[in-house]
């Protein structure tokens, strides 16, 4: 009876330890990362409206026309952008839509298709909070002419004169007072990356110091995807990519031109 008893004892305390062993094991088995890929979009010759396949440059539409494009920081792909007399349009997927007719921008940033902000007459900001159907004023003045926002509480503004502005949430504010440039991209909660004088290309994660990754990068337009990976229109339109934080830059596809690129997911 007591071997009956003992054999009993030891096969349950067998099967308790295959148990914790198996959901042990099954505990320390660490999910695979999976990064959001880039959602890129461009502007080409004549206005004509293109989207990297991650190969090649395709034409969704090939009878629109824009001046300029923006793609969603935040998920889903949103695309919005301005056509002509500062319309604005988004991309449903197939045809582009006009949410507004009577809205006009000369720049527009769009955040996740439900919220953007642009730049109207006289550098005079304005945001959006569902989808472009109203427009409201944000900032306290004029003169500004470059804007973009990486997240609701993460949005950069350019004077006129270069001075550097982003909006924390709650108010406007100058983190380095020092700083000067001509184009800015904003992304995640602080990073932004910046085009310079002589089309010196700079990056920052907190706003307060900007580095110079390659001093002799030379662009004229940039569109930050993190702290590693930017897109951006070099001389005669062409098309460049960093994936190691702006050292060094490749072009992926020497035979495309575009006047403008931005990037989102």
């Amino acid at each position: 009876m007591k071997n009956s008893k003992a054999i009993c004892f030891a096969a349950c305390a067998f099967i308790a330890f295959s148990f914790f062993t198996a959901c042990k094991k099954e505990d320390s088995v660490i999910p695979p990362i999976v990064q959001a890929i880039p959602e890129i979009w461009g502007i080409g010759a004549e206005g004509r409206v293109f989207h990297w396949d991650g190969n090649a440059w395709t034409e969704p539409n090939p009878a629109a026309r824009l001046t300029q494009i923006s793609v969603g920081r935040q998920g889903g792909g949103t695309v919005m952008g301005l056509g002509a007399n500062g319309r604005v349009f988004k991309w449903n997927g197939n045809a582009w839509e006009e949410p507004n007719p009577a809205a006009s921008l000369v720049q527009i940033s769009n955040l996740n298709g439900v919220d953007a902000w642009g730049i109207g007459a006289q550098g005079r900001v304005f945001r959006t909070t569902d989808g472009g159907n109203g427009w409201f004023e944000v900032f306290p003045g004029t003169g500004i002419k470059e804007i973009s926002a990486g997240n609701w509480n993460n949005v950069w503004a350019v004077t006129d004169d270069g001075r550097v502005l982003k909006f924390d949430g709650l108010t406007w504010i100058q983190p380095n007072t020092s700083a000067r440039l001509t184009k800015i991209s904003a992304w995640g909660v602080d990073g932004a990356w910046g085009i310079g004088a002589n089309n010196r290309v700079f990056k920052t994660n907190d706003g307060l110091s900007w580095s110079e990754p390659n001093t002799g990068a030379g662009l004229v337009q940039i569109a930050g995807v993190d702290d590693l990976s930017a897109w951006g229109i070099g001389d005669a339109n062409r098309i460049f990519q960093t994936a190691n934080g702006g050292g060094v830059w490749s072009e992926p596809n020497p035979a495309a031109r575009l006047s403008q690129i931005s990037v989102g997911f």
